[in-house]
């Protein structure tokens, strides 16, 4: 029989699960079908203890270690890229599937997003493979202003996407959500029945730090325009390309 070791929901990276294997051996996969399918798990043949005699396998699919292990990855990783991008020269980084970068964006609400856009390309057209999307992270800072001054609440600014996007990325306890926040043109294919290919490509500049001041004071295009001029007026400002290569199941 196959048993499941589940305490947390699963392990959100590949690297939480090695953390696990290390104290605990065992093999780490990806669970391909069910309910599970897409999430890391470690394996391992145990002393199977109900009826009859022989061993089992245990699948394991989170641990409160891994937990702990994985934010405090990810807060060295969120470290490493703003020395890159203040002190390194900014630079470009790819990261592939199995990666611990790319393992975080692959939880993200907006993946969603962009699979069930997919599958209503598909019902129009079943040979419509491809699409992109866009996912908003941070809200709209002069509707914020407007609805804290007339309600006193500042969330009533935040659309829905908005409120899931921050959620999701502290209850994850994700610095690499944090960093990324919002994206366009984020690229989705179908490459198999079960199986989509997902490409994010985020640039981080100086600007995108200090664009939302500059939409609030001087409004959403014209703020814009200030800072894009801004920016290539200073040649010394650096930018951070980050490229996230992954696949997830289609039918999450």
């Amino acid at each position: 029989p196959i048993m499941y070791v589940d305490p947390l929901g699963d392990f959100r990276t590949k690297f939480g699960a090695n953390v696990y294997k290390f104290f605990h051996g065992g093999e780490v996969s990806k669970a391909k079908g069910g309910e599970r399918a897409g999430e890391y798990f470690v394996g391992k043949e145990v002393d199977y203890k109900g009826e009859g005699v022989g061993t089992s396998y245990q699948r394991t699919f989170d641990s409160k270690i891994s937990s702990g292990a994985e934010y405090i990855r990810g807060g060295l990783g969120a470290f490493a890229n703003f020395n890159l991008f203040l002190l390194g020269g900014g630079g470009n980084q790819t990261y592939k599937e199995g990666s611990f970068e790319a393992d975080e964006m692959a939880s993200s609400p907006g993946i969603l997003k962009g699979i069930d856009k997919l599958k209503k390309e598909l019902e129009k057209d079943v040979k419509n493979t491809k699409t992109e999307f866009g996912y908003d992270f941070s809200p709209d800072l002069k509707t914020v202003l407007n609805k804290t001054l007339e309600t006193g609440n500042p969330l009533n600014g935040f659309s829905i996407e908005n409120k899931d996007a921050h959620i999701d990325a502290f209850k994850d306890q994700s610095w690499t959500k944090l960093y990324v926040g919002g994206y366009d043109g984020a690229k989705i294919s179908k490459i198999d029945a079960n199986t989509v290919k997902i490409i994010i490509e985020n640039k981080t500049t100086a600007n995108s730090f200090l664009i939302h001041g500059a939409e609030l004071i001087f409004g959403e295009e014209n703020g814009e325009k200030i800072f894009n001029n801004l920016w290539n007026k200073t040649p010394f400002l650096n930018t951070l390309n980050q490229r996230f290569e992954f696949t997830v199941p289609l039918k999450k």
